[in-house]
C-alpha cells in the first residue's frame, strides 16, 4: 500500500505540474498573439484606427474648448465696449446739462450785436435773390410763394443765419445764428483706482 499510496502522490504532484505547465504555456501563447507581429492585419488596422480616432476625439474637445474660451472672451469684449459707450454718452449727456441756459440761448441783444458786425464787416454781401428769381417771384401763387419762402428760409438756417421775408419775399432781416460749443470744458483723465 506503501508503494501504491507513494506512486498516487506521485501521479497527483505529476499532474499538478502539467496543469501549471499548460496554464503557462497558454497564457503565453496568448500573449504573443497580441504582439503586432502575430496580429493580423484587420486587427491591426482596427487598433491602430482606435488609437487614431481617441487622439481625434482628444483634439477635437481641445479645439471645442478653446473656441468656447475665445467666444467668451469676445463677448466680454463687446460687452465692455458698449459699456464704455454708454457711460461715455451718460457722460455727455450731464455735460451738456452741465451748460448753463445764458451759452445755449442767444440774447436778441448778442444776434443784432453779431448782424452789426457782420454787417459793417461785409456791407456788399447782403443774402440778395438773383434777379431770375425775383421774376418768377411774381408768376407765382400763394402757396407756391409759401413753400418757396420755407425753403429759403430753412437753407438760410443750414448756412447759419436767421432771416425774415417781406411779403414779395425780399431779405428784411438777416442775423447769423450762435451755436453752443462742440468742445468740451472738461479735462478727461485716468481714474485713480
Amino acid at each position: 500500500m506503501k508503494t501504491f499510496s507513494d506512486l498516487l502522490n506521485y501521479l497527483i504532484v505529476l499532474a499538478i505540474v502539467a496543469l501549471a505547465g499548460s496554464f503557462f504555456y497558454f497564457n503565453d501563447y496568448k500573449k504573443k498573439q497580441t504582439t503586432p507581429a502575430a496580429m493580423s492585419a484587420e486587427e491591426r488596422e482596427r487598433k491602430v484606427d482606435q488609437v487614431v480616432n481617441k487622439y481625434i476625439k482628444q483634439t477635437t474637445m481641445e479645439n471645442s474648448l478653446n473656441q468656447l474660451k475665445i467666444d467668451s472672451a469676445l463677448l466680454e469684449a463687446r460687452r465692455k465696449i458698449i459699456a464704455d459707450r454708454e457711460a461715455k454718452r451718460l457722460k455727455e449727456e450731464k455735460e451738456l446739462q452741465k451748460i448753463p441756459i445764458e451759452k445755449q440761448v442767444v440774447t436778441e441783444a448778442e444776434l443784432q450785436a453779431q448782424a452789426a458786425a457782420m454787417q459793417a464787416q461785409f456791407p456788399a454781401q447782403q443774402p440778395e435773390m438773383p434777379q431770375e428769381t425775383e421774376l418768377n417771384v411774381k408768376k407765382m401763387t400763394q402757396a407756391e410763394k409759401e413753400a418757396y419762402a420755407r425753403e429759403y428760409i430753412e437753407n438760410a438756417r443750414k448756412g447759419g443765419y436767421q432771416i425774415e421775408l417781406s411779403e414779395d419775399l425780399e431779405v428784411i432781416k438777416a442775423t447769423p445764428i450762435r451755436k453752443p460749443s462742440q468742445q468740451s470744458d472738461t479735462v478727461q483723465g485716468t481714474p485713480s483706482l
